[in-house]
């Protein structure tokens, strides 16, 4: 579902989400394809550095050992 009830008013998700808690882009529960959902609940195009996508479509980040990592 691609909306939030908020103040007792259906509103639509950001764009970029599936499914939100809230209107704003950082407020994603989930992703539309193709962005992937960062760990402050934003949907991006890709992980950034030092982070990896694991098999829920969602960026994880590498182990503070690792230089740099995949799922």
């Amino acid at each position: 579902d691609n909306n939030v009830i908020l103040n007792n008013t259906c509103l639509g998700c950001s764009i970029k989400c599936k499914t939100c808690s809230s209107i704003e882009d950082n407020k994603c529960s989930s992703c539309r394809y193709p962005y992937v959902l960062d760990q402050g609940g934003e949907c991006l195009r890709k992980c950034g550095n030092n982070s990896f996508i694991d098999s829920n479509n969602n960026c994880k980040n590498c182990h503070s050992d690792c230089k740099s990592c995949y799922g």
